[in-house]
């Protein structure tokens, strides 16, 4: 996993640290903001943590999501991409429009949920064009093929 936490301060001499909840799964790097794995999981995780970012006399916190799917290999070749313009990588993974995104597909067939829409990957091809790899699952049966 290569995830870091995204921050934006205007002054570029400030030192950043981060901080995350405790917990047993992720960590970050006080200095760097990278979240990294405490070990190795065999089941499906969607958690939310409070996570900070402080410059000294400024803190701010917010809610990090961490999902964690385990992808079994035939999902990458059952795997449906979407292309979306319009919408950046920080559009996509807000909070609201993700869990839009996820509602909005399991919309297409009576029998699905929001839950069995996975995210397989999120990619940005230029400025204005992402492309969003799912696989659908309906009792542990693929659905999208």
């Amino acid at each position: 996993m290569d995830s870091k936490m995204s921050t934006d301060d205007p002054d570029q001499n400030a030192t950043l640290e981060y901080f995350l909840e405790e917990n047993d799964l992720i960590e970050v790097e006080k200095y760097t903001g990278k979240i990294l794995v405490k070990q190795e999981w065999k089941r499906n995780m969607d958690l939310k943590f409070k996570s900070c970012v402080s410059d000294g006399p400024n803190t701010e916190c917010a809610t990090c999501r961490f999902i964690h799917v385990i992808i079994e290999p035939e999902w990458l070749s059952e795997s449906v991409t979407i292309a979306m313009s319009g919408l950046s990588l920080d559009d996509f993974w807000d909070p609201m429009v993700f869990q839009r995104f996820r509602d909005s597909i399991s919309t297409l067939a009576p029998a699905w949920k929001s839950a069995d829409v996975h995210i397989i990957s999120v990619k940005q091809n230029s400025e204005d064009q992402l492309y969003i790899s799912i696989v659908v699952l309906e009792h542990g049966n693929h659905v999208v093929k």
